[in-house]
């Protein structure tokens, strides 16, 4: 897949329970798990809350920022998404 096929400022959903999050040319990917309760940070497939540089679970409204995707409010603060290994090759992204 390629790097743009992540859209800029939003969240594309994964095969293997992943999440890609791109803000220009800055890639994060990170398991799609909230560390609050378990569960997928999106109620409906593909659709996910992103306001800036926050990603919001859809389920407990705890707030992931984007440069280390930590939990900056709501049950889990202080807690971050689980990182998911990646290289991006010649605009590719590789899982």
């Amino acid at each position: 897949m390629k790097l743009t096929d992540v859209p800029d400022g939003g969240v594309l959903e994964l095969p293997g329970g992943r999440i890609a999050w791109r803000r220009g040319g800055d890639l994060r990917v990170f398991v799609n798990v909230c560390p609050h309760f378990r569960l997928a940070l999106n109620y409906e497939p593909g659709v996910f809350k992103v306001y800036g540089e926050m990603l919001v679970c859809a389920h407990h409204y705890s707030v992931f920022r984007f440069a280390d995707g930590q939990c900056v409010e709501g049950q889990c603060v202080g807690e971050p998404l689980e990182p998911a290994p990646f290289r991006v090759v010649d605009g590719r992204l590789i899982l």
